[in-house]
């Protein structure tokens, strides 16, 4: 996964040339910045936005859901059974349950 002209795509190996849109670009959050994935979302920091975002595996077009706010330059995100985690601009290690 990763970004292009601020959507977020997938592919796996076998579909390299059919890479399918997630979340589309021209949203409010610009680029996805930092991301981490489970079996049924990924979770993404806005680089234009101080939001944090879910989107389903699967697409969810021009409506991804923000699951936090206020967290400028969010990197390092990673996840587990329970929570999304990530470091903000003030160097916090910060949490939201899923």
């Amino acid at each position: 996964m990763g970004n292009t002209n601020g959507g977020l795509f997938s592919a796996t190996a076998a579909t390299l040339g059919n890479v399918q849109p997630l979340a589309q670009s021209g949203l409010t959050y610009g680029f996805a910045q930092s991301l981490t994935t489970d079996a049924n979302y990924v979770y993404f920091s806005g680089g234009n936005s101080e939001d944090i975002y879910k989107c389903a595996l699967g697409g969810c077009g021009v409506a991804p859901t923000i699951i936090a706010t206020g967290q400028a330059d969010a990197t390092a995100m990673v996840n587990d059974g329970s929570a999304v985690y990530w470091v903000n601009v003030s160097d916090q290690v910060v949490k939201v349950a899923k």
